[in-house]
C-alpha cells in the first residue's frame, strides 16, 4: 500500500472544486479547466521511484517532464479544452475506472507489469 492517500485525496478534490467552478462560472467570461497529470519529474515522484518499498512499481523511465504539464495547460486555454489528462490515456483510464473499476484495476496492473518488462528490456536495446 502507498502512503499517498493524501495526495490522491486532494486530486480528487480538485476534481470536485473545477465541476463546481464550471457550472458557477459558465455564464462568465472565466474559462475553468481541469489539467491532471500522471507521474511527472518532480522531488516527490523521484522520492516514491528510488524508495526501496516501492521498487519496480514504476519505472524512472516512465516519469513525464513538467513540459508536458505545460503543454497541456497551454492546449486547455487555447482550445477551451475543459479537461485534459497527461498522457491522454490516462483519461482513458479513469473513465473505465468509472465505468468498471476492476477492467481498470486489471488494465494498470497489466501497464505497469509491461512498463516494468521494457524498463528492463530497454537498457539492453539501447545503448548509450
Amino acid at each position: 500500500m502507498t502512503p499517498l492517500g493524501g495526495y490522491r485525496a486532494s486530486k480528487f478534490a480538485l476534481v470536485g472544486v473545477t465541476d463546481a467552478l464550471c457550472v458557477e462560472l459558465h455564464d462568465s467570461n472565466v474559462h475553468v479547466a481541469l489539467v491532471m497529470p500522471g507521474v511527472i519529474e518532480t522531488p516527490m515522484a523521484h522520492a516514491v521511484v528510488d524508495d526501496e518499498h516501492f521498487a519496480g512499481a514504476w519505472p524512472s523511465g516512465f516519469v513525464m517532464p513538467p513540459s508536458w504539464v505545460v503543454w497541456a495547460i497551454f492546449a486547455a486555454a487555447r482550445f477551451r479544452l475543459v479537461e485534459i489528462a497527461v498522457p491522454p490515456v490516462a483519461a482513458v483510464l479513469e473513465k473505465l475506472a468509472a465505468l468498471a473499476p476492476g477492467v481498470a484495476d486489471s488494465a494498470i496492473h497489466w501497464g505497469t507489469t509491461a512498463a516494468r518488462f521494457l524498463a528492463d528490456l530497454l537498457p539492453a536495446v539501447v545503448k548509450p
